[in-house]
């Protein structure tokens, strides 16, 4: 089977003061009988950093966890030192008919 859509249920755990979200847990659903996946679930843990001089609460670690016919795997990653990234680009639009020289 190359790829599947099934549908997930979570919860989002926010600070009852700030509202910041404080972890997220998914677990997917119904998954296809015929599927190599028995279960699959990802949890995200949020933590405060300071990007560009500001307080953001963004992910810290994450945990996706896969029970398989053939056994189970898991990958887990840690998230440090956010920055902010700038991006630009030139641009220019020019109106009128093709071929038509404006400055």
């Amino acid at each position: 089977m190359g790829s599947v859509r099934v549908p997930f249920q979570g919860l989002v755990y926010a600070d009852a003061a700030t509202g910041a979200p404080a972890w997220v847990e998914i677990q997917l659903m119904d998954i296809p009988r015929e599927s190599e996946y028995i279960a699959a679930e990802v949890t995200v843990d949020f933590g405060p950093f300071q990007v560009a001089g500001r307080e953001l609460n963004l992910p810290v670690h994450s945990r996706v966890r896969f029970r398989m016919k053939q056994g189970d795997t898991s990958n887990e990653a840690e998230y440090s030192a956010y920055r902010m990234a700038e991006f630009g680009t030139d641009t220019r639009i020019q109106f009128g008919e093709i071929g038509e020289d404006k400055p």
